[in-house]
């Protein structure tokens, strides 16, 4: 890989540590979560963020690699760094920036647990695509946003 790009793997270990490290980054780093567009409502912007999972987690390339990058991750803390760097940061701040959007509408009293409402997206999208074998669909999209709408508005109801 160093030969092709130009340069010699000690300026590649520079920038990654292991060769699983270089792996991730352009793995999931081409598969960087977008922004998610404000569609005005609860419910149509935490389907944004479901959708953008399903399509990142469904990629062949992601689907074919994330359970063995997940093994890897739990005996590698470098390589955990790296995908918290690369993808879970990015991910949080754009949910963060979701549920911010939806206390400025009024549409919940204060922001959910981000940690948690985190992992109701990854969790979920990740069990049915990679472990269960499920599709990737507009069912799915829904279900995961329908779940996160129910939790956080049970959060708003309950902090009232």
């Amino acid at each position: 890989m160093a030969t092709r790009a130009g340069v010699g793997k000690a300026a590649l270990y520079r920038r990654w540590p292991s060769k699983a490290a270089l792996a991730l980054h352009h793995l999931i780093g081409d598969l960087r979560p977008r922004e998610y567009r404000d569609t005005g409502g609860l419910h149509g912007d935490l389907r944004e963020v479901a959708a953008d999972f399903v399509e990142r987690m469904g990629n062949p390339r992601v689907r074919a690699v994330l359970p063995e990058l997940m093994a890897d991750l739990m005996r590698d803390g470098t390589l955990q760094t790296v995908f918290e760097d690369v993808c879970l940061l990015p991910e949080r701040a754009l949910i963060r920036a979701v549920a911010e959007r939806a206390v400025e509408r009024g549409d919940l009293a204060g922001l959910p647990d981000l940690d948690w409402a985190h992992a109701q997206f990854a969790g979920p999208v990740f069990l049915w695509l990679t472990m269960l074998g499920g599709q990737g669909d507009r069912a799915l999209i829904d279900r995961v946003a329908d779940s996160v709408a129910a939790s956080w508005m049970y959060d708003k109801e309950k902090d009232q």
